[in-house]
């Protein structure tokens, strides 16, 4: 059985989920710097950027 005992398609049980990737140390700064210019955790503005490039991706 799987963990979400078939609630998957059911957005009220929806909840984000964690991921961990390894970034070159360039690019890792980058998040930083724009993070501390935003006032946002870097984990956030992480994730802001992958939300936009999937939705870029998906317009496609």
């Amino acid at each position: 059985m799987s963990q979400d005992s078939g609630r998957s398609g059911d957005i009220r049980f929806r909840k984000p989920q964690r991921i961990t990737i390894t970034v070159s140390w360039r690019l890792y700064q980058r998040l930083l710097s724009c993070s501390d210019q935003e006032g946002r955790s870097l984990s956030n503005l992480a994730c802001h950027w992958l939300e936009l490039q999937s939705n870029s991706i998906s317009q496609r």
